[in-house]
């Protein structure tokens, strides 16, 4: 606990939204070429991204990288909780500083992508990023309620601005390493490893994922005391009604509980597809007659794939998974 107490300790005289801003700002600074501050422009005027948009930009980045190197494998897969995690946070900052443009949000969705396209040019490089990436990912676990639960308590709020500022912090150092020399970088591997560079900002990411977890969970059993009656009630009394955001908010979370109530095995569902997707691609079958065919159908119909024990039929089953997520923006709606 030696680190959650000094990242509590460590409080500046400005408010975590104000250091959010101006983390994102100091980012935007530092870039180093005019090409990064234009495509940085870019990102940050588009929308705060949708669960669809995490498997997307995942899927992109192993397609890119699968075209610069030749010993690919699908890293990009690894990125997915954190950048879950990174577009339930983001918004916060909006929320605290009453915006309605969601200008840090996107500010902050922008700075984790152009440091994973930064990094991308550096495969081995890249790898040990999808590796701490991986082990951020898995280092906070959040009961379903949370999204309904934090706009009722500043302290939570506070807490999740802060994980946001060191994430951002993060990103920096990663954009910072890469543009070094291909020597400084060669020669910053013998004096210190990518995880000796990157240990004080990933402890303090831990310590505040400790504390969102603690007290996201004193709150849900807050809920729970004062909670006698039906499921409907404690899901009504557990409503955030405190800005016009929370409108929103509320009916993404029943949107959320009503497709959970339709495929309650949807989140082991997408475990074993993460597992099977990180195994390889298989691409092959994007340029079949057959899959062509099923594709473009304006009927339903099932796709079915035949083959031998361990010839690969689950991976090439999660890479066209993959492939329909990609390809869903640019396809004509059927039916």
């Amino acid at each position: 606990m030696k680190h959650v107490s000094s990242a509590v300790g460590f409080t500046a005289k400005l408010k975590p939204e104000i250091r959010l801003a101006q983390a994102i700002s100091e980012f935007n600074a530092s870039l180093s070429n005019k090409n990064q501050r234009a495509r940085f422009k870019n990102l940050q005027s588009q929308s705060p991204p949708s669960p669809d948009d995490i498997i997307r930009l995942t899927e992109e980045i192993n397609r890119d990288g699968a075209r610069a190197h030749r010993s690919w494998r699908p890293y990009g897969t690894r990125l997915v909780a954190i950048l879950e995690r990174m577009r339930q946070f983001a918004p916060i900052g909006d929320v605290l500083v009453g915006g309605s443009q969601n200008l840090i949000a996107c500010g902050v969705w922008a700075v984790v992508r152009l440091s994973l396209e930064t990094s991308l040019s550096f495969l081995s490089y890249f790898e040990n990023v999808t590796n701490m990436m991986l082990r951020l990912g898995r280092s906070l676990s959040l009961h379903e309620d949370f999204a309904m639960l934090f706009p009722r308590c500043s302290t939570l709020q506070s807490y999740m601005c802060e994980y946001t500022i060191v994430m951002v912090n993060i990103c920096a150092k990663i954009v910072y390493n890469c543009a070094k020399s291909v020597l400084s970088q060669l020669a910053a591997s013998f004096t210190s490893t990518f995880d000796a560079v990157f240990k004080p900002l990933e402890s303090d990411l831990t310590a505040w994922a400790q504390l969102i977890e603690k007290r996201a969970t004193i709150l849900l059993a807050k809920a729970d005391l004062q909670s006698q009656s039906s499921v409907l009630e404690r899901f009504n009394r557990l409503q955030a009604t405190v800005s016009r955001e929370s409108v929103t908010q509320q009916k993404e979370t029943r949107k959320h509980r009503l497709l959970t109530a339709l495929c309650p095995d949807q989140g082991e569902f997408n475990l074993i597809w993460r597992r099977e997707r990180k195994r390889g691609t298989s691409s092959w079958m994007y340029e079949t007659d057959a899959y062509k065919t099923w594709l473009s159908s304006e009927v339903e119909s099932v796709l079915w794939l035949k083959g031998n024990l361990g010839s690969g039929k689950t991976v090439t089953m999660a890479s066209a998974v993959a492939h329909l997520t990609s390809a869903a923006p640019s396809m004509d709606p059927q039916g």
